[in-house]
């Protein structure tokens, strides 16, 4: 008696469900048949049953081993690139942003001077030049 293999389903619930049935269906079929006399007839019903599906797989361990090493070796090194091209994408950045700062603090400095130098060639009052009373304390009597 050979089952028929059940139909795909979509995911893998169903097909571990569809799986249990098939194995029970089975299980069933034979619980039905007489128990084998002879090593011959056990021999028959394993050899029945790899048919459908072997109960041994031969691998060639070292071919395994191989691509295995291949494949972590080739995600070694694509980890190793991506990691060279951040620090390199991190160095230009953080290149970028000094001479970007070391820019705007050349203009501080160099407006901080400009102002320092007004300051001192700007009048103490701006309604008259000979005012000797700073602005900022307002005591400047002169009317505008």
């Amino acid at each position: 008696m050979n089952p028929t293999p059940p139909t795909t389903p979509g995911n893998g619930v169903a097909t571990l469900m569809a799986e249990i049935e098939r194995i029970a269906q089975e299980l069933r079929a034979y619980n039905k048949r007489p128990l084998p006399a002879t090593e011959d007839q056990v021999q028959a019903l394993v050899q029945l049953a790899e048919r459908d599906r072997p109960l041994t797989l031969n691998v060639n361990s070292e071919a395994v081993a191989a691509q295995l090493v291949g494949k972590v070796e080739q995600q070694a090194k694509v980890f190793q690139d991506t990691g060279y091209q951040l620090i390199t994408s991190l160095d230009e950045r953080q290149k970028a942003l000094t001479s970007a700062l070391d820019e705007r603090l050349a203009a501080l400095k160099a407006a901080a001077g400009v102002r320092r130098s007004a300051l001192r060639l700007a009048p103490s009052c701006w309604c008259c030049l000979p005012c000797s009373l700073p602005v900022i304390s307002r005591g400047c009597q002169k009317p505008i």
